[in-house]
């Protein structure tokens, strides 16, 4: 008996050893494959997160980006627009091109590849797509900088704030002309510090402000991270009274409806 039990447990000795045993996620050897070249590890906690490659050739267009499945990875090319400040290793990039336009949520850089990362700039993009209250974007992405490079000039969404069209805009260069400041929820704010107007200036809360055009409000955002409390724009927020009239351009975010991200403003009268 004890002979039957030595050999029985030899043989799943055997068994484990050739199928391999499984490994933690996340451990150093799957880093290792998409770790840049002379990237090093240490216990320095400011060091930067390694991050990833495109994990596919494939580039699809955006309407296969569109229709694509979240749980797959997809890789994309485009240009840079708009980047946020660089943040514990990560940005967050939009980028357009004459097809459409992307979000990327949260990319690790190192800061030299972020100082690398200029407007215009053509880029692969490979993660998966998500939908966070409206919004797409691709999240747990990696990229590499191409040659070649694009503006995109901002499409005039004025007269489509009530339109079900604005949706196929989202995360595109947007322009808004003669937009009239109307009070926030409070009946006597032009903007407020925070979505519920609990931040400060010295907190650097990113504005809140609704504006409207023909009847039709929405609410814009200057968000501190891509326009930060030194910037013109949000100094010129700062000033807004109540039936300002303003022309502004930005990003055609998406929360439950447009958001716009606000990168400069016009006064055209009274601001």
């Amino acid at each position: 008996m004890r002979r039957c039990k030595a050999l029985a447990f030899l043989l799943i000795c055997f068994f484990l050893i050739g199928c391999g045993l499984p490994q933690a996620a996340n451990s150093e050897a799957d880093l290792e494959e998409y770790r840049l070249p002379g990237t090093k590890t240490t216990d320095d906690t400011t060091a930067v997160p390694a991050r990833k490659e495109p994990r596919q050739e494939t580039v699809a267009s955006y309407s296969e980006y569109l229709s694509s499945a979240g749980d797959q990875p997809i890789t994309i090319e485009s240009y840079l627009q708009e980047k946020e400040a660089w943040n514990e290793g990560k940005t967050s990039l939009w980028l357009q091109d004459e097809e459409g336009a992307y979000y990327i949520y949260h990319l690790p850089c190192s800061p030299e590849e972020y100082d690398a990362l200029y407007v215009g700039r053509k880029l692969r993009v490979s993660g998966y797509k998500t939908e966070f209250s409206g919004n797409l974007q691709l999240t747990d992405a990696g990229f590499l900088l191409l040659d070649g490079t694009y503006i995109a000039s901002p499409f005039d969404a004025s007269d489509f704030l009530d339109s079900d069209e604005l949706y196929y805009h989202q995360n595109q260069r947007v322009r808004f002309r003669n937009m009239k400041i109307e009070p926030m929820f409070d009946g006597v704010s032009a903007f407020y510090y925070g979505w519920d107007n609990s931040g400060s200036s010295e907190k650097q809360s990113d504005l809140y402000f609704t504006a409207s055009n023909s009847g039709v409000t929405c609410t814009f955002l200057v968000k501190s991270s891509l326009c930060g409390a030194e910037s013109e724009v949000y100094r010129t927020v700062q000033e807004f009274r109540i039936g300002d009239t303003v022309s502004l351009e930005g990003i055609l975010s998406w929360y439950n409806g447009p958001q716009p991200l606000v990168t400069s403003v016009t006064a055209v009268n009274g601001a």
